[in-house]
């Protein structure tokens, strides 16, 4: 199908929303056992003025890459689920132009 001079292929659609959720697990993956070992680090000994408001900022830091990460992966997620089903209508619109024509 082309329209305004794109040429769409409803059949790639799905590869391609699975690729989308593929980059998704793989970054939720990556991201997952530095987010674990965040869990540990401790800065400093604690016992001066610093040292625990570095560590708050350490970890607010971490929990904003977390939320982060997991809002990308749901994205792309939600692409793909776009994706597959915009490849669903438009060939669904093609067969049903082809029926017409070849009953016309």
């Amino acid at each position: 199908m082309t329209s305004a001079g794109f040429t769409v292929d409803p059949q790639s659609f799905g590869p391609v929303a699975e690729e989308l959720r593929h980059v998704g697990a793989q970054l939720s993956a990556v991201w997952a056992p530095v987010r674990s070992q965040s869990d540990g680090l401790q800065f400093g000994r604690g016992d001066d003025v610093l040292s625990p408001l570095i560590q708050v900022s350490i970890q607010g830091a971490v929990a904003l890459v977390d939320s982060c990460v997991r809002t990308c992966a749901d994205a792309l997620s939600g692409y793909a689920d776009g994706l597959e089903q915009m490849g669903r209508t438009y060939q669904q619109a093609e067969d049903g132009t082809a029926s017409l024509l070849s009953a016309g």
